[in-house]
């Protein structure tokens, strides 16, 4: 089968965009239409605050967004500004994450940003009990990060890293499945060269 990446049939979409500043104003992204306050949202936080339905596409448009946001909602796809575009092509103004991502959530994917400063993807929540799954992570550009070269917080980092005994423990496997991490590109500097993916729970 062949998946273009832009629609879903029984999915919402959603536009989250820095010019999404006036309610009740219509904003064109991709060919659909958003209502400001309803379907189109300024930042993240705003986003995931709504009541927004479940198996949602959520359009990023370029621009810069610099907090700190927790997913804990499942079933939300959200495509940057550069979705589906390998980093070896010219891409398209970005949408740029300075902060952390934090899923919290099972099907969640971040496709098409560019992370750069401080800007990461982290999800660690889940527990033998409560597994989480279907996180993915595709098409993203790491360029430009601040995270120092001797922290512990790798670009992309989905499960507990586990040194001693507990590693071998029944309640630290199995607490990841399904989840993809691919067609990304990740760039350092001699200053800030963080480690770049990291598993751990599976």
């Amino acid at each position: 089968s062949l998946c273009c990446g832009f629609t879903y049939s029984n999915a919402a979409n959603y536009l989250i965009s820095n010019k999404a500043t006036s309610p009740g104003e219509i904003i064109t992204h991709r060919g659909y239409d958003f209502k400001v306050g309803k379907s189109a949202f300024a930042d993240f936080e705003s986003f995931l605050a709504a009541n927004t339905e479940d198996n949602s596409i959520v359009y990023v448009a370029d621009g810069t967004y610099s907090k700190n946001i927790t997913i804990t909602k499942p079933n939300l796809t959200f495509l940057g500004n550069n979705a589906y575009s390998d980093w070896t092509v010219t891409r398209k103004a970005e949408s740029i994450i300075t902060g952390n991502i934090y899923i919290n959530a099972s099907n969640v994917t971040i496709n098409g940003f560019k992370f750069t400063e401080k800007g990461r993807i982290e999800s660690t929540s889940a527990t033998n009990a409560n597994p989480l799954s279907g996180i993915k992570v595709l098409h993203n550009y790491f360029e430009g990060m601040t995270i120092g070269r001797n922290t512990h917080n790798p670009l992309v980092e989905i499960g507990n890293m586990y040194t001693d005994a507990t590693v071998n423990s029944t309640t630290s496997q199995c607490r990841y499945k399904d989840c993809e991490v691919s067609h990304n590109c990740f760039k350092g500097d001699a200053t800030h060269y963080a480690n770049a993916i990291a598993f751990g729970g599976a």
